[in-house]
């Protein structure tokens, strides 16, 4: 039997820099669980004490990102997708930002745009940034971004909820196409076992 790591709230209130009030009004709120041990003692799950911690360093990387992104005079729409979007990253995992622009390069006139922006937010950061252009990715890339990805920024409300618009709709018009595609690739992946 699996048990999940319990730590005391002085553990806990030094990763969060919280008080005892403040733990405890999260557990009542549900937002973290605790265990009262046979002693009577006190004893919080440290998976969400670490969700938080995560959840605040995402925060902590929109920021930045999105700081970043306001100098960026063709860049409309941002979002993070991937493990950091998500919050099931490591510390070392990269961040995985997806970006609409007003005028896309050709690749003769910038095969190197979206290297340049990666390294541009890298520096912004602090931590490996991959940058993907939206404007010339297969539905399936743009359908995952929309489903689990977190908006940077918008500097056009309206262009933002034309793409997301027209987009979603594309989405689930693919969607019977993907789901079969999927159950073929898993039965191909069964049969290799």
């Amino acid at each position: 039997m699996d048990y999940e790591e319990l730590i005391t709230p002085k553990e806990a209130r030094a990763i969060l820099r919280v008080s005892n009030k403040t733990l405890w009004s999260w557990h009542k709120k549900g937002i973290i669980r605790a265990v009262r041990l046979p002693s009577g003692r006190l004893r919080y799950y440290k998976s969400d004490i670490e969700a938080i911690v995560r959840g605040k360093k995402r925060e902590n990387l929109l920021e930045k990102l999105r700081n970043a992104l306001v100098h960026e005079e063709n860049v409309l729409i941002a979002y993070l997708y991937g493990s950091r979007a998500r919050g099931d990253f490591q510390e070392e995992s990269d961040v995985d930002v997806a970006v609409l622009v007003k005028d896309p390069p050709t690749p003769e006139e910038n095969p190197f745009y979206e290297t340049e922006l990666s390294l541009r937010l890298s520096k912004a950061v602090g931590k490996d940034v991959e940058v993907r252009l939206l404007n010339d990715k297969p539905l399936i890339f743009l359908c995952q971004v929309l489903k689990h990805g977190k908006l940077i920024i918008s500097k056009d409300e309206k262009t933002r909820v034309k793409f997301e618009a027209s987009t979603l709709d594309r989405c689930f018009d693919f969607k019977p196409i993907l789901d079969s595609y999927n159950r073929m690739r898993e039965r191909r992946i069964e049969a290799w076992k």
